[in-house]
């Protein structure tokens, strides 16, 4: 129904677009394709980073200490290493690599392709390793992919109990 309406109504929708459409086009050839991925954020990662390393010392780049409130990017790559240096940085990449991919019995495109989707997420926009929402879907996500749990028309029994579960009608284990 959408797409109908798109198509009867195209030069409204054209015209509606072309500022947005004339304004990325100006700021790409101002300053290049990575506008487009970044939306800025370039500019203010090259003011964080001229404020914050003249005045770093090798325990912050080990071990981070800027302060995320001045001087944040919202690029989760390199808030990340400025709030927890080289040492957090590894490790916080390192377990969510390893829970997101090893939580399940198997890796498949599937889970090889969110998280190359969630890092390059975390790199342009950010917003992902400190926004308190995504910790929960996180959460759910590594639960789904360490059961392997998929949809069915049987009836699941509950884990520990093995009674039938209200909760999961139609979801079972893979064999």
């Amino acid at each position: 129904m959408l797409v109908v309406v798109g198509v009867l109504n195209l030069d409204t929708l054209v015209s509606r677009l072309e500022p947005t459409i004339q304004y990325f086009t100006y700021w790409v050839g101002q300053r290049g394709p990575l506008l487009l991925f970044t939306t800025g954020r370039d500019i203010r990662l090259n003011l964080v980073l001229e404020g914050n390393l003249p005045n770093y010392n090798w325990i912050n780049i080990l071990f981070g200490g800027a302060d995320l409130v001045k001087f944040a990017t919202e690029m989760d790559v390199v808030d990340i290493f400025l709030k927890l240096g080289l040492v957090g940085w590894f490790a916080f990449y390192f377990m969510y690599i390893q829970v997101l991919l090893f939580s399940g019995r198997r890796i498949n495109f599937e889970r090889l392709l969110f998280v190359a989707v969630w890092l390059g997420v975390s790199v342009t926009a950010g917003h992902l390793a400190f926004s308190a929402i995504n910790g929960g879907y996180l959460a759910i996500l590594v639960l789904a992919f360490s059961t392997g749990l998929q949809r069915t028309g049987e009836t699941a029994t509950a884990p520990v109990h093995g009674l039938p579960s209200p909760v999961l009608p139609v979801l079972k284990t893979e064999s």
